[in-house]
């Protein structure tokens, strides 16, 4: 089952805090291919939702990519805060190439 809930009261590291899967909040991110991140530190749990590029928006498929350590998390975001970073490349890099267990999760 998946959980969605509308929130804009809360601006975590500047990125707008929009939804939450498994009550995980989920932030928008600068990126061709990933339209918003979020992370669970009890489960150890990422959550990728990609753009759907045929609407131009972020509400496209969520990925679920089970024990993935914090830091994985952390280097995302800091993609993101970096003028030339590319979160699309790091997820690629760090995580997709690792091999994470991962189902679709919408």
């Amino acid at each position: 089952m998946t959980i969605e809930t509308q929130r804009t009261d809360v601006e975590p590291r500047g990125a707008r805090f929009d939804r939450a899967y498994f009550g995980t909040p989920m932030l928008d991110v600068t990126s061709s291919n990933v339209g918003r991140i979020g992370y669970d530190e009890g489960t150890r749990r990422l959550y990728v939702q990609f753009r759907d590029k045929r609407a131009d928006s972020r509400d496209g498929t969520v990925y679920e990519y089970e024990d993935v350590p914090e830091d994985v998390f952390e280097e995302l975001m800091a993609q993101e805060e970096l003028d030339d970073g590319s979160v699309g490349t790091a997820f690629h890099r760090i995580v997709k190439s690792v091999g994470y267990g991962c189902r679709r999760i919408r």
